[in-house]
């Protein structure tokens, strides 16, 4: 398919609310909105909203919790599937918190998660709804020790099980095992980042299993309260919405930098560059298979801001993207965006 042009208006209004219940409970909801407007093609227009909730109750060294989600959108999911496909996402997550030491925790939780594309939806002659509608379930133990006010280690230990509404031979167990720090936001250096491994076992011998290297981590530093580097790493397993190659295996990294310019201005550059290396399913009769996929996406951006006050943001900013793949099925492209932002918070 051709690339599009068109003007596109994205209005997003975000909320945080905390309610808290005489210091023994806290109610956090978030609630986003994003209402995407498209000049010439109307179709494409959405309303795409994202709520958030979490309940916290303290009972002195234990803590109890509950997070459900609810999510409809036309977004884009990833970049594998550039299209703005309608989906629903529903999910449930709780558990509890046990402080064992003033510096040591332990956190078990659980959580149920369903994805659901509309029937109508497609990608490349591909039902989306066919071969990414499915239920996830998680349970995991995760133990904390704070080093400093501003440090925390972690071990973390899951297992997860994906069962597909229409293609089971997808269906799959998932072990995985992973270190990592997690930094207060006030530190010098904030975020988290996380590397272990993976076991990932389909239930059906006819697609190949992964075993291998887990991370993730998006990691911030700012240098002489002027500048201001972002550091992301991704990599796992991720279902594709391929028939014949059902999953991928992601190596991400990203670098962005913003720098305070004269007065109220700034400006940001960065980098993103991701590695699908795709996995195959050998069952005879399902056309489109082709070994050793392997495709590649870069993105470049650079944006110039404006402040007015502290909480109100204009900016511009251009976007190169390309990707490129060794199979014969997909073409190469490249190009460019361009866009401005109105950043406000109260």
């Amino acid at each position: 398919e051709q690339e599009q042009r068109d003007f596109t208006f994205t209005l997003a209004p975000h909320v945080d609310v905390w309610v808290p219940f005489a210091r023994r409970a806290l109610v956090t909801t978030s609630v986003t909105t994003d209402l995407v407007y498209y000049q010439t093609y109307a179709s494409e227009r959405s309303f795409n909203p994202d709520v958030k909730v979490r309940g916290d109750l303290f009972l002195n060294r234990i803590t109890l919790f509950a997070e459900p989600r609810w999510l409809r959108s036309r977004q884009r999911m990833n970049y594998e599937i550039d299209a703005r496909a309608q989906r629903e996402e529903r999910t449930l997550r709780g558990g509890v918190n046990v402080r064992i030491f003033p510096k040591l925790s332990i956190e078990l939780a659980g959580s149920q998660a369903e994805l659901a594309f509309d029937a109508e939806e497609t990608f490349n002659d591909t039902s989306l709804q066919e071969t990414l509608n499915r239920e996830t379930r998680i349970v995991s133990a995760t133990v904390r020790h704070q080093t400093t006010p501003y440090t925390t280690i972690a071990v973390r230990a899951d297992r997860a099980t994906d069962r597909f509404e229409f293609s089971p031979l997808r269906d799959s167990d998932s072990n995985r095992v992973m270190a990592g720090v997690e930094f207060n936001p006030r530190a010098l250096i904030s975020g988290t980042g996380y590397v272990g491994v993976r076991r990932f076992t389909p239930t059906d011998e006819a697609l190949e299993g992964f075993s291998g290297l887990a991370a993730n981590a998006t990691l911030g530093y700012t240098l002489l309260g002027s500048t201001r580097f972002l550091f992301t790493a991704d990599r796992d397993v991720t279902y594709s919405y391929e028939r014949a190659q059902p999953y991928y295996v992601v190596d991400g990294y990203g670098l962005m930098v913003r720098r305070r310019l004269i007065g109220r201005t700034d400006i940001t550059g960065g980098v993103q560059r991701h590695k699908y290396t795709y996995r195959d399913l050998v069952v005879a009769g399902i056309p489109g298979a082709e070994l050793n996929r392997v495709d590649v996406t870069r993105t470049w951006l650079a944006t110039f801001g404006y402040r007015f006050g502290d909480s109100t943001r204009l900016g511009f900013g251009a976007f190169y993207r390309e990707r490129h793949s060794n199979s014969s099925r997909f073409r190469d492209y490249e190009g460019f965006r361009f866009a401005s932002t109105i950043d406000y918070g109260f």
